[in-house]
Order: structure tokens, then C-alpha cells, then sequence
């Protein structure tokens, strides 16, 4: 019986550094780390899949002692790295939250916000609606099983008890913040900028005919043009955010 139960300590031992890897990348990463998944569910996720990936690590350090400096300090190199991936996925996906912001604010709906139940914070509804047909893009096309698939590779890249982050990793993922801002910019350009020509032909029609009240019909105007740009748009964005979708994930292999 003491055999048996040292065997099992020993087995939970092993697979806690992929534990911890698995909990900061479901922790940070989307959908995984929705509001909507309840923590029990995602950490009993995160035990299955590193009970699954335990015996197939090769690795000498594959044991932490967590009673111990040296395996704390691995403890913490299996949470960093887990919230790094999950972090570039999540710069991925805000994208998409940029672009409706800057859409919902060039088509006067910039006030009408409601609370995005994946992170929390008050969000325009344009915002919203391109978060949900993103996620549906992300799960129809497997992301989920790719993160999987890409966590398990990570033991291959960065076994367990490697020694140090690589410090071009973090300069990776700060380069990588800044290239999801010029997508955004990018994906929303048309649909901007069509909106600034409408609102550019109300101002000229307003000096020309000052007794015209634009107030009144310029809005429904603005917002019937700009529901129509987002549903002519969606196609581009949708495709633009499959590209943003392989980018971050070649990021990912490139920071393990």
C-alpha cells in the first residue's frame, strides 16, 4: 500500500509541470477562458489533458518538487510560458474587437455598449457581433484541437526544466501587440472610410441647405449605411481573420 501511494505522489508529481503549463494557456487564452466555461470545468480540462501528455514527455527533469526553490522556479517557467501562448491568441482575437469599436464609432454606435461575457468589459454591439462570429471561425475551423495540438508540441520545444526563457520571446509577443493593431486598422479601413465619405456628403449637403435638418435623418442614415457595410464588409474581415489566425500561431511556434 505505502508503494502504491508513492507510485501515485510520484505520477502527480510528474504531470504537474504540464498542469500548470495547461492552466495559464486556458487561462488567458479565448474561449478556453471564457466567463461561460466555468473554472472547475476548465481545471479539470487542464488535469486530462496533462494526464494524457505526462507519459509521452521525454525528459529528465520532468519531475518538480514544489517543495523546493529549484522546482518552484520551474513551476513558474510552466506559467509563463502557458500565458505567453495563451496571450498572443488572445491579441489575435482583439483584433476583431478593434475593428467594431472603430466601426460602431464611425456609424454613431459608439454609445450603445453591452457587457462581453468572455472578459468582462463593456463593449459596443458591432464589437460583440464580430466577437461571436469570430469565436464560431475559431471552432469551426479546429482552433481549439490547434491549441491542444500546439501545447503538446510545446513539450517537444521547451521540455520541462529547460534552462530560461528565451529573452527574444517577450520582444516576439510585444512585436506581435503592435502588428494586431495594424490588422485592425486595416480590416476596419473600408468600412471606415466609406462612413467619413457619407458623413463628408451630409456636411456638404449642410451648407448648402442649412434649413435642412440632416440632425434628424442623418443618423438613421449613418446607421442603416453602416449595418449595410458590415454585412458587405464581413467576407474581407472574416478572411483577414483567418490570416491573423495562422500568423499567431506560427508566433507560437516561433516563441517555443
Amino acid at each position: 500500500m505505502v508503494l502504491l501511494i508513492d507510485e501515485i505522489f510520484q505520477s502527480l508529481l510528474t504531470a504537474l509541470g504540464p498542469f500548470l503549463r495547461a492552466s495559464a494557456l486556458f487561462y488567458a487564452a479565448p474561449v478556453f477562458s471564457a466567463r461561460a466555461m466555468p473554472v472547475p470545468v476548465r481545471t479539470l480540462l487542464a488535469a486530462a489533458i496533462a494526464l494524457l501528455i505526462t507519459p509521452f514527455i521525454e525528459s529528465s527533469a520532468a519531475f518538480i518538487d514544489p517543495f523546493t526553490a529549484h522546482g518552484l522556479l520551474i513551476a513558474f517557467q510552466e506559467l509563463i510560458v502557458g500565458a505567453m501562448m495563451g496571450f498572443a491568441l488572445a491579441l489575435a482575437f482583439s483584433v476583431l474587437s478593434q475593428v467594431g469599436e472603430n466601426i460602431a464609432l464611425g456609424m454613431g454606435l459608439g454609445f450603445a455598449s453591452i457587457n462581453d461575457p468572455n472578459n468582462g468589459l463593456s463593449v459596443p454591439v458591432v464589437a460583440q457581433l464580430y466577437g461571436i462570429i469570430g469565436t464560431l471561425v475559431f471552432l469551426a475551423l479546429g482552433g481549439h484541437g490547434l491549441v491542444i495540438e500546439a501545447l503538446n508540441a510545446s513539450f517537444r520545444s521547451l521540455p520541462l526544466g529547460f534552462d530560461g526563457l528565451d529573452p527574444q520571446s517577450f520582444g516576439r509577443l510585444a512585436w506581435w501587440g503592435a502588428e494586431m493593431y495594424g490588422f485592425a486598422i486595416l480590416l476596419a479601413l473600408p468600412a471606415v472610410a466609406t462612413l467619413l465619405m457619407i458623413n463628408l456628403a451630409f456636411g456638404v449637403i449642410t451648407r448648402t441647405a442649412p434649413q435642412l435638418n440632416l440632425f434628424a435623418i442623418g443618423f438613421p442614415i449613418m446607421i442603416f449605411s453602416g449595418l449595410g457595410i458590415v454585412v458587405l464588409s464581413l467576407p474581407a474581415v472574416i478572411d483577414g481573420f483567418i490570416e491573423v489566425l495562422a500568423e499567431v500561431f506560427r508566433l507560437i511556434e516561433a516563441i517555443l
